[in-house]
């Protein structure tokens, strides 16, 4: 099941991007010295641009998809719970937030890939568009069209 997040969802969602950052072992240091660096903004909820998909009662992971200009939308968040990573999660929830971004008439969707995502946005149809400097190091922008 894949549906909007709603704000009492918060804390759970910034304890799930805590347990899957942390999982790559490039970012820990970073992550553990600047614990805000986990903070969802509470906006994204309100906004209704963040997603959550369930299996089951659980959440397993969420995505926030953000209108950025005229046909341009931006995967802003997305992570998965450590135990259902490579269960398919991602790319549902990549596929899902480009349908909601096609049916809101955007060209493409725009990501920005750790070197440790970015294997993941290309099997999900992504291309690499340029190296960009990021709090944590480089990462790469990634796009793919509706």
């Amino acid at each position: 099941m894949f549906r909007l997040a709603v704000p009492s969802e918060r804390q759970t969602l910034e304890d799930l991007k805590r347990r899957s950052s942390l999982t790559q072992e490039a970012h820990r240091a970073f992550l553990l010295a600047h614990p805000e660096a986990i903070d969802l903004k509470e906006d994204y909820i309100t906004a209704q641009a963040a997603w959550v998909a369930m299996r089951g009662r659980e959440i397993a992971g969420f995505i926030v998809l953000l209108d950025k200009s005229a046909g341009l939308y931006e995967i802003e968040d997305l992570f998965v719970e450590p135990e259902f990573m490579g269960a398919g999660i991602g790319r549902f929830l990549v596929t899902e937030a480009m349908q909601i971004a096609a049916t809101a008439g955007a060209v493409s969707v725009e990501a920005v890939a750790s070197a440790e995502s970015r294997g993941f946005y290309l099997r999900c149809g992504f291309a690499e568009l340029e190296n960009m400097p990021v709090e944590f190091g480089t990462a790469i922008r990634m796009s793919k069209s509706c």
